[in-house]
Protein backbone atom coordinates (compact mmCIF):
# COMPACT_ATOMS: atom_id res chain seq x y z
CA UNK A 1 0.00 0.00 0.00
CA UNK A 2 1.25 3.49 -0.82
CA UNK A 3 1.75 5.60 2.23
CA UNK A 4 1.38 9.40 2.28
CA UNK A 5 4.39 11.62 2.07
CA UNK A 6 4.93 14.33 4.66
CA UNK A 7 7.03 17.21 3.45
CA UNK A 8 7.90 20.60 4.81
CA UNK A 9 8.35 23.39 2.34
CA UNK A 10 12.14 23.13 2.33
CA UNK A 11 11.97 19.75 0.60
CA UNK A 12 9.29 20.74 -1.95
CA UNK A 13 10.67 21.13 -5.47
CA UNK A 14 8.54 23.80 -7.07
CA UNK A 15 7.76 23.64 -10.78
CA UNK A 16 6.49 26.33 -13.12
CA UNK A 17 3.72 28.57 -11.88
CA UNK A 18 1.59 31.27 -13.49
CA UNK A 19 -1.52 33.19 -12.55
CA UNK A 20 -3.61 32.32 -9.48
CA UNK A 21 -3.38 35.84 -8.05
CA UNK A 22 -6.96 35.74 -6.75
CA UNK A 23 -6.49 32.29 -5.19
CA UNK A 24 -3.23 33.33 -3.50
CA UNK A 25 -4.84 36.51 -2.17
CA UNK A 26 -7.68 34.44 -0.67
CA UNK A 27 -5.16 32.09 0.95
CA UNK A 28 -3.15 35.05 2.25
CA UNK A 29 -6.28 36.50 3.87
CA UNK A 30 -6.89 33.17 5.60
CA UNK A 31 -3.33 33.10 6.95
CA UNK A 32 -3.47 36.74 8.02
CA UNK A 33 -6.78 36.25 9.82
CA UNK A 34 -5.15 33.52 11.87
CA UNK A 35 -1.75 35.17 12.28
CA UNK A 36 -2.78 38.76 13.03
CA UNK A 37 -6.23 38.41 14.56
CA UNK A 38 -5.88 35.05 16.27
CA UNK A 39 -8.86 33.62 14.39
CA UNK A 40 -9.06 29.86 13.79
CA UNK A 41 -9.05 28.96 10.10
CA UNK A 42 -9.77 25.96 7.86
CA UNK A 43 -8.98 26.21 4.15
CA UNK A 44 -10.55 23.93 1.52
CA UNK A 45 -9.27 23.93 -2.07
CA UNK A 46 -11.33 22.12 -4.70
CA UNK A 47 -10.82 21.53 -8.40
CA UNK A 48 -10.78 18.79 -10.99
CA UNK A 49 -7.69 16.82 -11.84
CA UNK A 50 -4.84 18.72 -13.46
CA UNK A 51 -5.95 22.28 -12.66
CA UNK A 52 -3.01 22.95 -10.31
CA UNK A 53 -4.20 22.35 -6.74
CA UNK A 54 -0.88 20.83 -5.67
CA UNK A 55 1.14 23.73 -7.10
CA UNK A 56 -1.20 26.18 -5.39
CA UNK A 57 -0.65 24.39 -2.06
CA UNK A 58 3.12 24.68 -2.55
CA UNK A 59 2.77 28.42 -3.06
CA UNK A 60 0.54 28.67 0.02
CA UNK A 61 3.30 26.96 2.00
CA UNK A 62 5.62 29.71 0.77
CA UNK A 63 3.15 32.39 1.91
CA UNK A 64 2.83 30.70 5.30
CA UNK A 65 6.57 30.53 5.90
CA UNK A 66 6.89 34.21 5.01
CA UNK A 67 4.43 34.81 7.86
CA UNK A 68 6.52 32.67 10.25
CA UNK A 69 4.21 29.66 10.34
CA UNK A 70 5.58 26.17 10.79
CA UNK A 71 4.38 24.26 7.73
CA UNK A 72 3.49 20.67 6.92
CA UNK A 73 2.42 19.56 3.44
CA UNK A 74 0.91 16.08 3.53
CA UNK A 75 0.66 14.39 0.14
CA UNK A 76 -1.90 11.62 0.33
CA UNK A 77 -1.02 8.69 -1.88
CA UNK A 78 2.64 9.60 -2.45
CA UNK A 79 4.99 6.63 -2.06
CA UNK A 80 6.34 6.35 1.48
CA UNK A 81 6.71 3.11 3.40
CA UNK A 82 7.62 4.44 6.84
CA UNK A 83 4.62 4.04 9.12
CA UNK A 84 2.00 1.28 9.18
CA UNK A 85 -1.01 3.61 9.45
CA UNK A 86 -1.09 6.74 7.29
CA UNK A 87 -2.60 9.19 9.80
CA UNK A 88 0.28 8.55 12.20
CA UNK A 89 2.72 10.44 9.99
CA UNK A 90 0.93 13.75 10.35
CA UNK A 91 0.76 13.43 14.15
CA UNK A 92 4.46 12.57 14.35
CA UNK A 93 5.40 15.51 12.11
CA UNK A 94 3.24 17.92 14.12
CA UNK A 95 4.91 16.68 17.33
CA UNK A 96 8.34 17.23 15.77
CA UNK A 97 7.43 20.83 14.89
CA UNK A 98 6.14 21.51 18.38
CA UNK A 99 9.07 19.79 20.09
CA UNK A 100 11.55 21.92 18.13
CA UNK A 101 10.03 25.07 19.61
CA UNK A 102 9.43 23.70 23.09
CA UNK A 103 12.91 23.95 24.60
CA UNK A 104 13.08 21.74 27.73
CA UNK A 105 9.68 20.07 27.11
CA UNK A 106 10.43 18.80 23.64
CA UNK A 107 11.03 15.26 24.84
CA UNK A 108 7.68 15.26 26.65
CA UNK A 109 5.92 16.32 23.42
CA UNK A 110 7.59 13.53 21.44
CA UNK A 111 6.77 10.89 24.04
CA UNK A 112 3.16 12.02 24.19
CA UNK A 113 2.91 11.85 20.39
CA UNK A 114 4.30 8.30 20.43
CA UNK A 115 1.74 7.31 23.05
CA UNK A 116 -1.05 8.89 20.96
CA UNK A 117 0.03 7.09 17.79
CA UNK A 118 0.18 3.78 19.61
CA UNK A 119 -3.32 4.30 21.05
CA UNK A 120 -4.77 5.36 17.70
CA UNK A 121 -3.21 2.48 15.79
CA UNK A 122 -4.97 0.10 18.16
CA UNK A 123 -8.28 1.60 16.97
CA UNK A 124 -7.35 2.21 13.31
CA UNK A 125 -7.75 -1.38 12.03
CA UNK A 126 -11.44 -1.29 12.97
CA UNK A 127 -11.81 1.89 10.93
CA UNK A 128 -9.79 0.68 7.94
CA UNK A 129 -11.66 -2.65 7.75
CA UNK A 130 -14.91 -0.80 7.12
CA UNK A 131 -14.41 -0.56 3.35
CA UNK A 132 -13.88 3.22 3.10
CA UNK A 133 -17.18 4.15 4.73
CA UNK A 134 -15.63 3.61 8.13
CA UNK A 135 -17.03 2.78 11.51
CA UNK A 136 -18.78 5.78 13.08
CA UNK A 137 -17.77 4.66 16.56
CA UNK A 138 -14.12 4.14 15.65
CA UNK A 139 -14.06 7.44 13.76
CA UNK A 140 -15.46 9.35 16.72
CA UNK A 141 -12.96 7.72 19.09
CA UNK A 142 -10.01 8.62 16.86
CA UNK A 143 -11.20 12.19 16.30
CA UNK A 144 -11.75 12.70 20.04
CA UNK A 145 -8.38 11.17 20.93
CA UNK A 146 -6.46 13.21 18.34
CA UNK A 147 -8.17 16.46 19.33
CA UNK A 148 -7.34 15.97 23.02
CA UNK A 149 -3.80 14.86 22.14
CA UNK A 150 -3.13 17.88 19.94
CA UNK A 151 -4.38 20.17 22.68
CA UNK A 152 -2.13 18.43 25.21
CA UNK A 153 0.91 18.69 22.92
CA UNK A 154 0.30 22.43 22.42
CA UNK A 155 -0.22 22.76 26.17
CA UNK A 156 3.24 21.30 26.81
CA UNK A 157 4.85 24.09 24.77
CA UNK A 158 5.87 27.24 26.59
CA UNK A 159 5.32 29.30 23.42
CA UNK A 160 3.45 27.25 20.87
CA UNK A 161 4.20 28.11 17.22
CA UNK A 162 1.54 28.80 14.64
CA UNK A 163 1.23 25.77 12.39
CA UNK A 164 -0.20 25.27 8.89
CA UNK A 165 -1.12 21.67 8.06
CA UNK A 166 -2.16 21.07 4.43
CA UNK A 167 -3.43 17.75 3.10
CA UNK A 168 -3.16 17.32 -0.67
CA UNK A 169 -5.74 14.90 -2.13
CA UNK A 170 -8.34 14.41 0.60
CA UNK A 171 -10.56 12.51 -1.88
CA UNK A 172 -8.01 9.65 -1.75
CA UNK A 173 -7.57 9.57 2.02
CA UNK A 174 -8.20 6.41 4.00
CA UNK A 175 -10.62 6.54 6.90
CA UNK A 176 -7.82 7.00 9.46
CA UNK A 177 -6.38 10.03 7.67
CA UNK A 178 -9.87 11.52 7.33
CA UNK A 179 -10.36 11.16 11.08
CA UNK A 180 -7.06 12.96 11.71
CA UNK A 181 -8.10 15.75 9.32
CA UNK A 182 -11.42 16.17 11.14
CA UNK A 183 -9.47 16.40 14.40
CA UNK A 184 -7.16 19.06 12.95
CA UNK A 185 -10.16 21.06 11.73
CA UNK A 186 -11.76 20.86 15.18
CA UNK A 187 -8.47 21.82 16.83
CA UNK A 188 -8.25 24.90 14.56
CA UNK A 189 -11.21 26.37 16.44
CA UNK A 190 -9.21 26.77 19.64
CA UNK A 191 -5.48 26.42 18.80
CA UNK A 192 -3.05 28.30 16.52
CA UNK A 193 -3.50 25.82 13.65
CA UNK A 194 -4.55 26.50 10.07
CA UNK A 195 -5.86 23.20 8.71
CA UNK A 196 -6.31 22.87 4.95
CA UNK A 197 -6.99 20.26 2.30
CA UNK A 198 -7.33 19.97 -1.46
CA UNK A 199 -9.72 17.58 -3.12
CA UNK A 200 -11.37 16.67 -6.42
CA UNK A 201 -15.10 17.35 -6.02
CA UNK A 202 -16.34 14.62 -8.38
CA UNK A 203 -14.33 11.92 -6.62
CA UNK A 204 -15.04 13.29 -3.14
CA UNK A 205 -18.78 13.17 -3.82
CA UNK A 206 -18.52 9.44 -4.55
CA UNK A 207 -17.39 8.73 -0.98
CA UNK A 208 -19.71 9.29 1.94
CA UNK A 209 -16.86 9.46 4.45
CA UNK A 210 -15.06 12.22 2.53
CA UNK A 211 -18.34 14.10 2.02
CA UNK A 212 -18.99 13.89 5.76
CA UNK A 213 -15.52 15.24 6.59
CA UNK A 214 -15.97 18.18 4.20
CA UNK A 215 -19.47 18.87 5.48
CA UNK A 216 -18.17 18.99 9.05
CA UNK A 217 -15.92 21.89 7.99
CA UNK A 218 -18.55 23.78 6.00
CA UNK A 219 -19.36 26.32 8.69
CA UNK A 220 -15.77 27.22 9.58
CA UNK A 221 -13.90 26.88 6.26
CA UNK A 222 -12.78 29.31 3.60
CA UNK A 223 -13.20 27.74 0.17
CA UNK A 224 -11.09 28.25 -2.96
CA UNK A 225 -12.20 26.72 -6.26
CA UNK A 226 -9.35 26.25 -8.75
CA UNK A 227 -10.29 26.59 -12.43
CA UNK A 228 -8.23 26.14 -15.63
CA UNK A 229 -6.01 29.05 -16.63
CA UNK A 230 -7.07 31.84 -18.96
CA UNK A 231 -5.18 32.33 -22.21
CA UNK A 232 -2.81 34.99 -20.83
CA UNK A 233 -1.72 32.83 -17.91
CA UNK A 234 -1.49 29.71 -20.10
CA UNK A 235 1.00 31.57 -22.28
CA UNK A 236 2.88 32.68 -19.16
CA UNK A 237 3.07 29.08 -17.93
CA UNK A 238 4.38 27.86 -21.30
CA UNK A 239 7.02 30.59 -21.36
CA UNK A 240 8.13 29.66 -17.84
CA UNK A 241 8.68 26.09 -19.08
CA UNK A 242 10.29 26.52 -22.52
CA UNK A 243 11.44 30.13 -22.48
CA UNK A 244 10.14 33.27 -24.14
CA UNK A 245 10.60 31.97 -27.69
CA UNK A 246 7.17 30.40 -27.94
CA UNK A 247 5.40 31.59 -31.08
CA UNK A 248 2.20 33.47 -30.13
CA UNK A 249 0.01 31.42 -32.48
CA UNK A 250 1.43 28.21 -31.04
CA UNK A 251 0.85 29.37 -27.47
CA UNK A 252 -2.75 30.31 -28.21
CA UNK A 253 -3.35 27.00 -29.97
CA UNK A 254 -1.88 25.08 -27.04
CA UNK A 255 -4.16 26.97 -24.68
CA UNK A 256 -7.15 26.11 -26.86
CA UNK A 257 -6.37 22.42 -27.22
CA UNK A 258 -5.64 21.98 -23.49
CA UNK A 259 -8.46 24.33 -22.37
CA UNK A 260 -5.93 25.95 -20.04
CA UNK A 261 -5.56 22.84 -17.85
CA UNK A 262 -2.03 23.26 -16.42
CA UNK A 263 -1.21 19.54 -16.19
CA UNK A 264 -1.99 19.13 -19.89
CA UNK A 265 -0.02 22.26 -20.80
CA UNK A 266 3.00 21.04 -18.87
CA UNK A 267 2.63 17.59 -20.44
CA UNK A 268 2.55 18.96 -23.99
CA UNK A 269 5.63 21.08 -23.31
CA UNK A 270 7.49 18.36 -21.38
CA UNK A 271 9.68 17.40 -24.35
CA UNK A 272 10.28 20.98 -25.47
CA UNK A 273 8.91 22.85 -28.45
CA UNK A 274 11.55 23.63 -31.06
CA UNK A 275 11.03 26.02 -33.99
CA UNK A 276 10.54 23.24 -36.52
CA UNK A 277 7.81 21.72 -34.39
CA UNK A 278 6.18 25.12 -33.98
CA UNK A 279 6.05 25.52 -37.76
CA UNK A 280 4.41 22.10 -38.16
CA UNK A 281 1.86 22.80 -35.47
CA UNK A 282 -1.75 22.67 -36.63
CA UNK A 283 -4.56 24.96 -35.59
CA UNK A 284 -5.75 22.92 -32.60
CA UNK A 285 -3.96 19.61 -32.13
CA UNK A 286 -0.23 19.02 -31.45
CA UNK A 287 1.59 16.77 -33.96
CA UNK A 288 2.29 14.18 -31.29
CA UNK A 289 1.39 13.45 -27.69
CA UNK A 290 4.57 13.16 -25.55
CA UNK A 291 4.99 9.83 -23.76
CA UNK A 292 4.67 11.48 -20.33
CA UNK A 293 1.34 13.07 -21.31
CA UNK A 294 0.12 9.84 -22.93
CA UNK A 295 0.66 7.97 -19.64
CA UNK A 296 -1.07 10.77 -17.72
CA UNK A 297 -4.15 10.58 -19.96
CA UNK A 298 -4.25 6.79 -19.77
CA UNK A 299 -4.28 7.00 -15.98
CA UNK A 300 -6.86 9.78 -16.05
CA UNK A 301 -9.34 8.13 -18.42
CA UNK A 302 -8.78 4.44 -17.79
CA UNK A 303 -8.64 1.75 -20.47
CA UNK A 304 -10.39 2.26 -23.81
CA UNK A 305 -13.86 0.82 -24.34
CA UNK A 306 -16.41 0.77 -27.13
CA UNK A 307 -18.46 3.40 -25.31
CA UNK A 308 -15.47 5.69 -24.90
CA UNK A 309 -14.62 5.13 -28.57
CA UNK A 310 -18.14 6.25 -29.48
CA UNK A 311 -17.81 9.42 -27.39
CA UNK A 312 -14.44 10.14 -29.03
CA UNK A 313 -15.86 9.68 -32.55
CA UNK A 314 -18.80 11.96 -31.71
CA UNK A 315 -16.24 14.49 -30.47
CA UNK A 316 -18.57 16.79 -28.52
CA UNK A 317 -22.20 17.51 -27.72
CA UNK A 318 -22.82 13.88 -26.82
CA UNK A 319 -25.30 12.38 -24.39
CA UNK A 320 -25.97 8.87 -23.12
CA UNK A 321 -28.56 8.13 -25.83
CA UNK A 322 -26.33 8.98 -28.81
CA UNK A 323 -23.22 7.37 -27.26
CA UNK A 324 -25.14 4.17 -26.53
CA UNK A 325 -26.60 4.10 -30.06
CA UNK A 326 -23.25 4.60 -31.78
CA UNK A 327 -21.55 2.02 -29.52
CA UNK A 328 -24.51 -0.40 -29.79
CA UNK A 329 -24.70 -0.51 -26.01
CA UNK A 330 -27.36 0.07 -23.38
CA UNK A 331 -28.09 3.69 -22.48
CA UNK A 332 -27.54 2.93 -18.78
CA UNK A 333 -23.99 1.73 -19.57
CA UNK A 334 -23.33 4.90 -21.56
CA UNK A 335 -24.66 7.09 -18.75
CA UNK A 336 -22.39 5.30 -16.26
CA UNK A 337 -19.36 6.05 -18.45
CA UNK A 338 -20.32 9.70 -18.88
CA UNK A 339 -20.87 10.08 -15.13
CA UNK A 340 -17.46 8.51 -14.42
CA UNK A 341 -15.71 10.84 -16.89
CA UNK A 342 -17.54 13.86 -15.48
CA UNK A 343 -16.55 12.93 -11.91
CA UNK A 344 -12.95 12.61 -13.09
CA UNK A 345 -13.10 16.06 -14.70
CA UNK A 346 -12.53 14.64 -18.20
CA UNK A 347 -15.92 15.84 -19.50
CA UNK A 348 -18.04 18.87 -18.76
CA UNK A 349 -21.73 19.56 -19.19
CA UNK A 350 -22.41 21.98 -22.02
CA UNK A 351 -24.88 23.82 -19.80
CA UNK A 352 -24.98 23.81 -16.01
CA UNK A 353 -27.08 20.82 -15.01
CA UNK A 354 -27.46 19.77 -18.65
CA UNK A 355 -27.30 16.29 -20.13
CA UNK A 356 -25.14 17.13 -23.16
CA UNK A 357 -21.38 16.78 -22.66
CA UNK A 358 -18.07 17.75 -24.21
CA UNK A 359 -14.55 16.64 -23.39
CA UNK A 360 -13.00 19.03 -20.87
CA UNK A 361 -10.25 19.81 -23.40
CA UNK A 362 -10.02 19.08 -27.14
CA UNK A 363 -6.73 17.28 -26.44
CA UNK A 364 -8.58 14.71 -24.30
CA UNK A 365 -10.95 14.00 -27.16
CA UNK A 366 -8.01 13.78 -29.58
CA UNK A 367 -6.28 11.28 -27.34
CA UNK A 368 -9.44 9.15 -27.08
CA UNK A 369 -9.95 9.29 -30.84
CA UNK A 370 -6.35 8.21 -31.47
CA UNK A 371 -6.99 5.11 -29.34
CA UNK A 372 -9.99 4.01 -31.43
CA UNK A 373 -9.20 0.87 -33.40
CA UNK A 374 -9.01 2.04 -37.06
CA UNK A 375 -10.98 -1.04 -38.07
CA UNK A 376 -13.97 0.22 -36.03
CA UNK A 377 -13.53 3.96 -36.57
CA UNK A 378 -15.19 4.17 -40.02
CA UNK A 379 -18.12 2.03 -38.83
CA UNK A 380 -18.68 4.34 -35.87
CA UNK A 381 -18.66 7.43 -38.10
CA UNK A 382 -21.29 5.71 -40.24
CA UNK A 383 -23.38 5.00 -37.13
CA UNK A 384 -23.21 8.69 -36.21
CA UNK A 385 -24.50 9.64 -39.67
CA UNK A 386 -27.35 7.13 -39.42
CA UNK A 387 -28.27 8.27 -35.91
CA UNK A 388 -28.50 11.91 -36.92
CA UNK A 389 -30.35 11.09 -40.17
CA UNK A 390 -32.83 8.95 -38.24
CA UNK A 391 -33.51 11.68 -35.71
CA UNK A 392 -33.43 14.59 -38.18
CA UNK A 393 -30.61 16.26 -36.25
CA UNK A 394 -28.52 17.32 -39.23
CA UNK A 395 -29.73 20.90 -39.35
CA UNK A 396 -29.13 23.66 -36.86
CA UNK A 397 -27.70 21.76 -33.89
CA UNK A 398 -25.51 19.52 -36.00
CA UNK A 399 -23.39 21.94 -38.04
CA UNK A 400 -22.32 21.25 -41.61
CA UNK A 401 -18.60 20.98 -40.86
CA UNK A 402 -19.18 18.26 -38.27
CA UNK A 403 -21.46 16.33 -40.60
CA UNK A 404 -18.87 16.46 -43.38
CA UNK A 405 -16.26 15.22 -40.89
CA UNK A 406 -18.35 12.13 -40.14
CA UNK A 407 -19.17 11.54 -43.82
CA UNK A 408 -15.48 11.55 -44.68
CA UNK A 409 -14.67 9.47 -41.59
CA UNK A 410 -17.12 6.78 -42.75
CA UNK A 411 -14.84 6.39 -45.78
CA UNK A 412 -17.47 4.97 -48.13
CA UNK A 413 -17.88 6.07 -51.77
CA UNK A 414 -21.44 7.24 -51.17
CA UNK A 415 -20.52 9.10 -47.98
CA UNK A 416 -17.59 10.84 -49.65
CA UNK A 417 -19.87 11.90 -52.52
CA UNK A 418 -22.43 13.17 -50.02
CA UNK A 419 -19.71 15.07 -48.15
CA UNK A 420 -18.76 16.89 -51.34
CA UNK A 421 -22.39 17.76 -52.01
CA UNK A 422 -22.97 18.97 -48.46
CA UNK A 423 -19.79 21.06 -48.49
CA UNK A 424 -20.81 22.63 -51.80
CA UNK A 425 -24.40 23.37 -50.82
CA UNK A 426 -23.67 24.31 -47.23
CA UNK A 427 -26.64 22.25 -46.10
CA UNK A 428 -26.52 18.92 -44.30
Amino acid sequence: MHEPCVRTTRTVVRGSFAGREAELQAAARTLDNSFLRGRPEVLLISGHRGVGKTRLLEEIVNLAEAREFQTILYRIGAPRARLPASGSAIIAELARKLAASSDDRGESVRHFAEFTIEAIEAIAPELLRSDRNGSDTANERIVSLVVSSIRRMFGLCQSAPKVVVLLDGLHSADAYTLAVFEALAQSATSLPIVAGASYRPGEANQRQDVSNALEACAGIASHITVQPLGEHHSIGLLESIVGHGVAPDLARALHATTAGIPELLVGVASEGLDLAEQQRFGEMVPPKIPAQLYRLLEDWLGPPSRLMDAAAVLGHDFDAAIVGRVADRDIAEAQHLINRLENAGATTSRYKGGTTFNFAAPLIGTFCYARVNPAFRADMHQRVIEAYDRNNLCSGKFVVGEFVHHLLGANRPESVARALAVAESGKA
